[in-house]
């Protein structure tokens, strides 16, 4: 159908009818309605909703369970609220220090607010030892520790894991140093060292982080030294060693 018959006015108008109309459009379509999340404060058992600040683009719930204070056997935490994506992680896991010292992390990051607390990864195997060892050591208020002898793994805590970090409450901070066997995604967890455990008492902070695979074989030969140290075994024995390490050495790599 021609609109040739339209006068110049008209057509004038329509042209701004049509402009007013794409300009309400992209208006709307430019609208983002802030994100809300709920969020746990201290000694509150309600969650309020709360409106995020500007960067915070994801809401989150974190769970923790922790073998870290003294005179405790285990304490858990739950937690939820606004939280930057890229600095946080959607998974779990786990370091165990040795001497019933263990931290143990799992988190969901939800586009809108988490309607379940984030399970922990546990498998059936978890009660079996698997064979690996790990350098141990854990000490608060320091911000690095000396192994001290070796933590037998189990189940699927397939590799070794050095921790330092903080235990922050009321702008008071505790450094610590752990050392032990782990699992989850060390990977994703060493590029989130900003990453902050927030519980109902206390944050955790992560400041360094060095992982490698379980070794049985090495874990073997190390508490073989130690054996040899707590006894007085005389000089023949520190001669001879070396030859005797040289030699499982080359069966083990062989």
């Amino acid at each position: 159908m021609s609109l040739a018959w339209l006068h110049p006015r008209q057509d004038i108008q329509m042209a701004s009818l049509s402009l007013l109309l794409v300009a309400i459009l992209l208006a709307g379509a430019q609208v983002v309605e802030p994100l809300v999340c709920p969020t746990c404060i201290p000694s509150s058992s309600t969650c309020p909703n709360k409106t995020c600040d500007s960067g915070q683009d994801t809401c989150m719930s974190l769970s923790i369970l922790q073998t870290l204070k003294i005179g405790e056997t285990q304490t858990n935490g739950y937690s939820q609220y606004c939280a930057v994506a890229k600095e946080n992680v959607n998974s779990s896991f786990r370091f165990e220090f040795g001497e019933d010292k263990s931290l143990e992390y799992s988190s969901l990051l939800c586009k809108g607010p988490c309607s379940v607390a984030p399970p922990f990864a546990h498998i059936n195997l978890e009660d079996y030892l698997n064979g690996k060892f790990c350098p141990r050591c854990y000490r608060p208020g320091n911000t690095s520790c000396e192994d001290n002898g070796t933590v037998a793994c189990y189940g699927d805590f397939i590799q070794c894991a050095a921790i330092s970090g903080k235990i922050i409450e009321g702008g008071f901070e505790i450094p610590f140093a752990a050392k032990g066997c782990a699992r989850g995604n060390m990977e994703e967890l060493s590029s989130k060292l900003s990453l902050r455990i927030v519980t109902f008492e206390y944050n955790y902070t992560l400041d360094t982080l060095s992982y490698g695979p379980a070794n049985g074989a090495l874990a073997a030969m190390r508490r073989f030294v130690f054996s040899l140290n707590s006894k007085d075994l005389g000089p023949q024995v520190a001669f001879f060693f070396p030859c005797f390490l040289g030699l499982f050495a080359v069966k083990i790599f062989s």
